[in-house]
């Protein structure tokens, strides 16, 4: 059996009230966090019923691959066996096949001109094989998906920075073990590229930040069967899709999703925190805001939505500092469908006044002698559900200024915001 990571679970759900959108809007909930904050090497992806987050904090850090058991709620360390130092890098990229397996590119720093790693792991026997290499030099702008149409891997492989600034799109055979080059959507994807499949014969693709200088969200759908692209209405984020940018089709799972694609944009062109997310209706071709993520992302490139017993995942894989908030660790679920609450006000406050000293600390910023004085002052109780009144309950706690009520506030009670 795996060594155990069992985190203590956070029993309550907050549920989050979209700026924009219906009662469908997704609805963010305090889910429990992974061991680990974001890393140049970094992906999750999720099975239906489990999460696997892969991380390498630099080139030569030893890898780290966790499972999340969505039902019980606990992480768990996941083997490691097989993998080199250093085998996840800026691009990381990770896909799940149905059935056993987990697929992984494995990126490139900017100074790894030629790295091509390419491994799959064994959920029955927690084991990593290294498979053929990519076709092409990998890069920052990896994507890759799983398309049960043809029981093959659709992967965007480099970055606008290798192989002359250049990206390839290939499909993966793993019955003979082999590439094969297919026509390419852009001639070079970066930052925030993803790929998702949508139950039958399409594939759709976020290209990225390709231009650092200009945001963009250029957006894209393949036909497998032609094997032709066509250029789609961008994502309409102002900022551009950049670190983080993420796709996800959740119709095999939930049917009557089926007609809806998720997309996070990521971090900004400036590389400022994200937490923009949008809903594309496949049918219709266009686009809806939905409701933010608590905590932002960016800054490390790599996947940060996964699927997993009826919720939408968020992980915000960011660095764990001031900048990035909630201890760049955090993880967020959306239960799908379930709108708003009219508990979400009690609910909150049953957070803040059940959490305990060590909980508080996980918010940036507070230590030891903060989180001491919040537990002691605990209830806290208000006369009007908001955020406003949430803050001021917590202002009024001895150490606790303007920043750091509201970091609190937005850790325990997102649905406010």
């Amino acid at each position: 059996m795996d060594g155990l990571f069992v985190v203590a679970s956070l029993l309550v759900i907050c549920l989050g009230l979209a700026a924009q959108g219906t009662s469908d809007s997704l609805a963010w909930q305090t889910a429990v966090s992974p061991p680990a904050s974001g890393g140049y090497g970094e992906g999750i992806v999720g099975t239906g019923s489990a999460l696997f987050i892969a991380r390498c904090l630099y080139a030569s850090s030893s890898p780290e691959f966790y499972r999340y058991e969505a039902s019980s709620e606990e992480w768990f360390v996941a083997s490691v066996a097989g993998l080199p130092d250093g085998a996840f890098r800026t691009g990381t990229a990770l896909a799940w096949d149905g059935s056993h397996y987990v697929y992984a590119l494995c990126g490139a720093r900017y100074g790894d001109t030629n790295r091509r790693d390419f491994f799959r792991f064994d959920a029955d026997s927690q084991e990593w094989l290294r498979l053929n290499d990519t076709p092409h030099a990998q890069g920052a702008g990896n994507a890759v998906t799983w398309s049960r149409y043809d029981h093959k891997l659709y992967a965007l492989i480099g970055s606008a920075k290798h192989s002359g600034g250049t990206s390839m799109f290939a499909a993966y055979d793993p019955a003979t073990d082999t590439w094969s080059e297919l026509q390419r959507p852009w001639i070079n994807t970066d930052d925030g590229a993803s790929l998702a499949w949508t139950g039958g014969k399409f594939i759709y693709a976020l290209r990225g930040e390709y231009n650092e200088m200009l945001p963009t969200g250029d957006f894209a759908r393949y036909d497998i069967a032609t094997e032709s692209w066509e250029d789609l209405s961008p994502l309409p984020d102002q900022e551009g899709v950049g670190d983080g940018g993420s796709l996800i089709w959740i119709g095999e799972w939930e049917p009557e999703r089926s007609d809806t694609l998720y997309a996070l944009s990521g971090g900004s062109v400036a590389e400022d925190p994200g937490y923009k997310v949008f809903t594309h209706s496949i049918s219709e071709g266009s686009w809806t805001q939905d409701s933010d993520i608590p905590c932002p992302v960016g800054f490390y490139v790599g996947n940060r939505l996964a699927y997993a017993e009826g919720r939408i995942y968020c992980w915000q894989g960011s660095p764990q500092s001031l900048r990035w908030e909630c201890s760049g660790r955090a993880l967020y679920a959306a239960e799908i469908g379930s709108g708003s609450s009219e508990d979400s006000c009690s609910e909150c406050l049953e957070r803040l006044n059940s959490a305990s000293k060590s909980q508080f600390e996980d918010v940036h910023g507070i230590g030891d002698v903060k989180a001491s004085a919040l537990v002691a002052a605990q209830p806290f109780s208000v006369a009007i559900c908001s955020a406003n009144s949430i803050e001021a309950a917590l202002d009024a706690v001895n150490g606790i200024g303007e920043t750091l009520r509201e970091r609190i506030a937005r850790y325990f009670c997102p649905e406010l915001y």
